[in-house]
């Protein structure tokens, strides 16, 4: 049973706006091969918008858990761990940089599964998931790229 009576229109902002937000991830694994001389490292400034970005995706979860439209209490205590987990990458980064990006990799893969748990029950909008689904696909894979420069280059 689903908590939406009628799938809803997203906002003509949010897929442009969400696709847009994948654009600092594909910059990062494009710039992280060093084709051209940088002044920042790209594996750094992936891991640490992509903690903002996880911190925003918990909030969006953390979101549906306030406005009482979710019963279970997991929603929000996995929302805090994957806002943590980006947290604990920028902390580790300059010890493991490759392994903090597939580690934030799985952080987005987990965002992405506490969303399909909430897209099931009819919690979050259909479309809204499938919109998350391609992003988090371009996101996990920029994420390995940046890994694996950083590993070979």
């Amino acid at each position: 049973m689903s908590n939406l009576s009628a799938e809803p229109r997203l906002h003509p902002l949010i897929a442009p706006l969400t696709l847009g937000g994948a654009l600092p991830f594909i910059g990062c694994a494009i710039g992280a091969w060093r084709l051209w001389p940088l002044s920042f490292d790209p594996a750094y400034v992936a891991v640490v918008y992509g903690a903002v970005i996880l911190s925003f995706l918990s909030g969006i979860q953390w979101s549906t858990f306030l406005q009482g439209a979710v019963p279970k209490p997991w929603v929000i205590v996995a929302s805090n761990l994957i806002a943590l987990l980006g947290w604990v990458c920028v902390l580790l980064f300059s010890a493991h940089p490759a392994g903090v990006c597939l580690c934030l990799a799985i952080g987005f893969l987990f965002a992405l599964w506490v969303d399909s748990r909430l897209s099931r029950g009819g919690f979050i909008p259909e479309r809204f998931f499938r919109l998350r689904q391609i992003i988090t696909t371009i996101v996990a894979l920029c994420l390995a790229i940046t890994a694996v420069a950083d590993i070979l280059i």
